[in-house]
């Protein structure tokens, strides 16, 4: 039989989740859940880097992504990927925020002070229903109401 995927290999198919073609995207998405088990956290730190983009579509896929392949019962494999979904709550695209926020309920353990002080900026800037996403996306951090 085929052997397994190198780390490589499955590195060039995370980097399709950048495209801003939807079909190329979800190709990738099919091909990923067929090798799933070649995932390394630095793949799930390549997707976690497309939840910022410019484009709506590739951020709400690389966030379904994410919550495929490190949500559930593995972990992220550091804290430092849950900064990127963090910032997604503030992104332009409600789509995007509500995507984000749903992702982080599973993960609030990972959360700290740093990510309060991304999501209460967003409380002073941006569109009035981007301002109300970013105070609604505090509810998910460990400890509220009690931040003190």
């Amino acid at each position: 039989g085929f052997p397994r995927f190198a780390n490589e290999h499955v590195s060039r198919i995370v980097q399709c989740f950048g495209s801003e073609d939807k079909g190329i995207r979800d190709a990738a998405m099919r091909v990923l859940l067929e090798v799933q088990t070649t995932l390394t956290g630095d793949h799930v730190g390549m997707l976690v880097s497309f939840c910022n983009d410019f484009d709506e579509g590739v951020c709400i896929d690389a966030l379904e992504a994410v919550h495929v392949f490190a949500g559930g019962t593995r972990d992220f494999h550091s804290g430092g990927h849950i900064t990127p979904i963090v910032r997604s709550c503030l992104h332009r695209s409600r789509r995007v925020r509500l995507s984000a926020h749903h992702l982080l309920q599973g993960h609030k353990h990972l959360l700290t002070a740093a990510h309060a002080d991304i999501l209460t900026s967003g409380c002073l800037s941006g569109s009035d229903a981007a301002r109300i996403d970013a105070l609604d996306a505090l509810k998910v951090l460990p400890g509220f109401p009690r931040l003190a």
